[in-house]
Parts: C-alpha cells; structure tokens; sequence
C-alpha cells in the first residue's frame, strides 16, 4: 500500500500496518497471503517441485548428466549467483567434458508463483513446452514442473 494509505490506517488506530513498496505482483510472486476471489485458485508455485537438479555455468556435462541418471529428472536447471535461472541442460545433451554453459538451453520459460494453473497450462501449449521453472521477482529458482504434473492438477480442480 502506499505511504498515505498506511499513514491513514495508522491514524484511525491499526496498529500492525505495513508498507510494501515493491508492490502487488511482487507480493504475489513471494507467495504472502492474499484474499479475492482468486485467493482459493491453485497456483502454480503450489505444484513446483522444490527437488529439481541445478548445476552451475562452468560444471562439466558429462558429470552432470551422470547426476541425472540417478535421478528421476530428464534435465536439469542451470544457475549462477544466489540461484538465478541461466537455462537448462537436457538429459539428451551430448555427454563430453564441455561447460553447462556451452550446451545448455537459455531460452528457458519460466513463471512466478503466483501464476494460476489456466494460465501456465494454455501457455505452456501455445508455445509448445514440456517443462518450465518457477522463479521468484529476482529470477532465482524456486522449483520446477512439467506440463503433464499441470494437466493433472488441472483436472482435479
């Protein structure tokens, strides 16, 4: 709210008043409560898998690509500084001792986690995606999902 509007409260006597500067879309995104008639949607920051494979610009493919093979993940989330999403590297990338960076995907799409699940799922059709990561305002990862794990949950609900 803004500083009027929180001095205003103040005035009339609520004690517990905060200003949040950064403003709605970034409240949503850190995932604060919320009230509407969307508070009860589920959202896609709900359904991220918070295990997803990193790796780091720099790491050697062939020894991250042995990681995902003992994993249930075909890809993992390439990161640098403090989490941030640079891309992501496929299962199938070639196996050899080049940098992440070198192979990796950049174009990597990604929600924040306030994002409902209609949303996410007509995006992710419309452009034709199979895997996406969610990230906070900051573009530091916070999980990821496929589009299969959104279709499920879409028709429970």
């Amino acid at each position: 709210m803004s500083a009027r509007a929180a001095c205003r409260l103040e005035s009339l006597g609520y004690s517990h008043v905060h200003r949040y500067v950064a403003g709605k879309t970034d409240w949503l995104a850190f995932r604060l409560p919320i009230e509407g008639n969307t508070a009860e949607s589920q959202r896609i920051g709900d359904l991220a898998r918070t295990d997803t494979p990193t790796c780091h610009l720099t790491e050697r493919v062939a020894s991250v690509l042995s990681r995902l093979n003992d994993s249930r993940w075909d890809f993992c989330v390439v990161v640098h500084c403090d989490r941030v999403v640079q891309g992501l590297l496929p299962a199938t990338a070639p196996q050899n001792d080049d940098e992440v960076q070198h192979l990796m995907d950049d174009q990597v799409q990604s929600f924040r986690p306030h994002a409902e699940l209609t949303q996410v799922l007509e995006a992710m059709r419309k452009g034709k995606l199979d895997r996406a990561v969610v990230t906070n305002s900051d573009g530091q990862l916070l999980g990821a999902f496929l589009r299969t794990d959104v279709e499920q949950a879409s028709m429970t609900h």
